[in-house]
């Protein structure tokens, strides 16, 4: 169940993500900062994926999972990552509960 619930969010939120990046392009999210409602996301989203990685990053290493590509990764692509690090996790205790 800890692998199912990631891999249905993270499969069709990414998807959706290169769909709407390839149509409106990188420039549109720059823009989008400049109104308030736009900064207004992008600061929660910053906050959330802050909070986030302050508990992933040390579970990551009790588990012998490296961090840092999530944490780059929530820099660059947000909760896309953050799913991807779930599913990581999942298969690493789904590997160590089978050994």
């Amino acid at each position: 169940m800890r692998f199912i619930i990631p891999l249905v969010v993270f499969i069709p939120f990414t998807i959706f993500s290169v769909f709407v990046v390839a149509d409106q392009g990188l420039w549109a999210l720059v823009e989008a900062h400049k109104a308030g409602w736009g900064l207004q996301v992008f600061l929660d989203l910053v906050i959330s994926a802050t909070i986030c990685l302050t508990y992933i990053v040390p579970e990551a290493k009790q588990k012998g999972i490296n961090p840092w590509p999530y944490v780059v990764g929530a820099v660059l692509l947000g909760s896309i990552s953050l799913l991807a690090y779930l599913l990581h996790r999942a298969v690493v205790e789904r590997r160590a509960a089978t050994a």
